[in-house]
């Protein structure tokens, strides 16, 4: 009053009561978020289960906000959100960054001299075939395009592949001695 005067009056409307947003968090595995996929989920102040849909290319720790699936105890009031906090489990062959996908394949030495076409599953078991050059070195990483995660952006990463290069330890006599006569020709 001693800045506005005796006229100005700051009504304060009661606020309207609403219902509350329901948190919860959802585990997923790495290839259902690679597909996207259905989740059915039980909400335990509510006590309903329902189905959702998990989009695909969701990362880790992202939420997910479902408008009118939280709490609706409150009458003349719109439904609350349900807002699901996504986890991605880890992966035993494939780590993501982003869109991208990388795995490890692991060749001998022999094949790493010599070059070879190795074989192998994506996430999606679709097979892979890529061509392994001669004189491959290890740690080499390899890009195949557009076959990592698709994105809720309709964007596509890339495949990594790091080659790993094993060493045998079981050689016979023999083949060391073939090996040792090889190396001398290239010291």
């Amino acid at each position: 009053n001693q800045f506005f005067g005796q006229g100005f009056t700051n009504p304060r409307r009661p606020r309207r009561p609403v219902n509350r947003p329901i948190q919860i968090g959802i585990e997923c595995s790495l290839e259902e978020v690679f597909h996207g996929c259905k989740k059915q989920i039980q909400i335990d102040q509510t006590g309903r289960t329902m189905s959702i849909d998990i989009p695909q290319g969701i990362d880790n720790g992202q939420t997910i906000r479902y408008k009118g699936l939280g709490m609706n105890d409150v009458k003349n009031a719109p439904p609350g959100d349900l807002m699901c906090k996504i986890r991605v489990r880890n992966h035993p062959n494939f780590h993501r960054q982003k869109l991208d996908l990388h795995t490890e394949q692991t060749i001998n030495c022999f094949q790493a001299i010599l070059g070879t076409k190795i074989i192998f599953d994506n996430i999606d078991r679709k097979k892979i075939t890529i061509k392994i050059p001669p004189g491959t070195q290890p740690g080499t990483t390899m890009r195949i395009p557009e076959h990592g995660i698709t994105g809720m952006n309709r964007k596509t990463g890339h495949l990594f592949v790091h080659v790993n290069v094993s060493v045998p330890t079981n050689l016979k006599e023999k083949d060391k001695d073939d090996i040792k006569s090889i190396s001398e020709s290239y010291s």
